[in-house]
């Protein structure tokens, strides 16, 4: 009789991982060809893509750069640097927010103040900028190839209403993915060898040290 529950119980665990596997499999076969295609052009983004980092944005201006065009320059407070020479400081991303009369070069993500993103950026060239850009900690002006926009938990009559989530920005030319979590998101780019490289702690203070 032991010995056959034992035969039982291994049988669903193996039972079980197959489910589990087939699943996985299956959830794979569900993405159409345009969702592979999106997948596919987001890890050439990632991969050709010199830094990444997630941050607040803090403050926006526009300016005129050297081609006499309306551009936008977001200052963000970096919280997480994944790829690049980047410090936990403020860096400037520059792009062009389309008001709909122009064609949207950078791909039509737009960046609202006190929003937070992960960029997905190479430096800027000259043409991009003005003598006049704020200083920053970072040096680097950044242009994004990828805007990914980390929202937070929402709340009515203190329940929860909608959870947090990540959503990789389409726009010209440029397909959108939207992630169930947060933490999806995150393992998107550990899948593709990205991790934190700085971070800003978050541990409470110590009420001992003073």
């Amino acid at each position: 009789m032991k010995n056959l529950k034992r035969h039982i119980s291994i049988a669903l665990l193996i039972m079980a991982y197959c489910s589990a596997f087939s699943q996985k499999s299956q959830d794979t076969a569900k993405l159409t060809a345009a969702q592979q295609h999106t997948l596919e052009l987001h890890k050439r983004v990632l991969n050709g893509s010199t830094y990444i980092f997630e941050g607040k944005v803090t403050e926006q201006k526009t300016y005129l750069n050297k081609k006499g065009e309306q551009w936008t320059c977001s200052t963000f407070k970096i919280t997480k640097v994944f790829k690049g020479n980047l410090t936990l400081g403020s860096v400037k991303v520059v792009n062009f927010q389309s008001t709909g009369s122009q064609k949207v070069e950078d791909g039509g993500a737009q960046l609202y103040k006190n929003g937070t993103y992960v960029i997905v950026a190479n430096a800027a060239d000259s043409s991009k900028l003005n003598a006049q850009m704020a200083v920053t900690d970072n040096a680097v002006s950044l242009f994004p190839r990828g805007v990914i926009e980390i929202t937070s938990d929402v709340y009515k009559n203190s329940k929860l209403f909608k959870a947090a989530g990540a959503e990789w920005v389409g726009g010209y030319r440029n397909p959108g993915t939207v992630y169930k979590s947060v933490n999806d998101f995150y393992s998107f780019l550990q899948e593709n060898g990205i991790t934190v490289q700085l971070q800003i702690s978050t541990a409470p203070a110590d009420s001992t040290k003073h």
